[in-house]
């Protein structure tokens, strides 16, 4: 195998146990080469073993939400890195400009999970664990899939959504979860011939939803002033789209 490919595959797998694997299997074939020594190579091997251990786990920690902040997550996997280049430019990057813009943009900590940790999550209770890693308050996550639909190649997105704001019950959270998932575009067929239209509008709605959904949960803690600026914002979007 050449280095190139060597460096290839690094670049795309190093961040799964796949990856971690063949480091391993790499220096363990490159250090016995070296030492003649058995007990000197085994030594070298272990701590070896433990550096790129702390440093592979350490690399894939997702970010956290500062303190403060109101954590929105985002964690969409898609089938090919093409597909995935396209929902950052089409969908991700609208998405985040849109969370950050009104008056209460400046609340929100916008995290998008790179494409290595958005494929562990795949149901509920992996993006429950994963939206308590990054201490977010809203989790939207599913994943990007493309199918060939009426002989069209067609996007076919699939949305969830989690809410968890600790200032109210957990009965309250979850009537606010299961109103923010049916708000949400849940199940989006988008072909290539208004793509990027369409993403668009699937961005802007998502928006619209975090901020109604959030001044509801403000309002329903007390903090009136906040949750009407949200709802505000939320009015203003829709005004706009007028």
């Amino acid at each position: 195998m050449k280095i190139t490919e060597i460096v290839d595959f690094f670049k795309t797998s190093w961040y799964t146990k796949t990856g971690l694997g063949a480091a391993i299997v790499f220096v363990t074939i490159a250090g016995i080469g070296w030492h003649e020594s058995l007990k000197q190579t085994t030594i070298g091997l272990f701590f070896i073993y433990l550096i790129i251990g702390l440093v592979w786990g350490w690399m894939r920690r997702p970010p956290r939400t500062s303190k403060h902040k109101i954590g929105f997550l985002v964690s969409i996997s898609c089938a090919d890195d093409t597909t995935s280049q396209q929902l950052q430019e089409d969908f991700i990057r609208p998405l985040r400009q849109l969370m950050k813009s009104g008056k209460t943009g400046y609340a929100f900590q916008f995290i998008n999970l790179p494409q290595f940790l958005a494929r562990e999550v795949e149901d509920v209770e992996q993006a429950e664990a994963m939206r308590i890693r990054t201490r977010a308050n809203f989790m939207l996550y599913g994943n990007v899939r493309k199918r060939l639909i009426g002989g069209k190649s067609t996007h076919v997105i699939h949305l969830e959504g989690i809410v968890l704001y600790r200032s109210i019950s957990e009965l309250v959270n979850r009537d606010l979860a299961t109103e923010f998932t049916e708000l949400l575009p849940r199940r989006i067929h988008i072909s290539g011939e208004n793509d990027i239209l369409a993403f668009q509008f699937t961005s802007e709605w998502t928006e619209i939803v975090v901020r109604y959904v959030l001044g509801i949960a403000f309002g329903l803690s007390g903090e009136l002033d906040y949750s009407e600026s949200l709802l505000n914002d939320s009015l203003q979007q829709l005004a706009n789209k007028n």
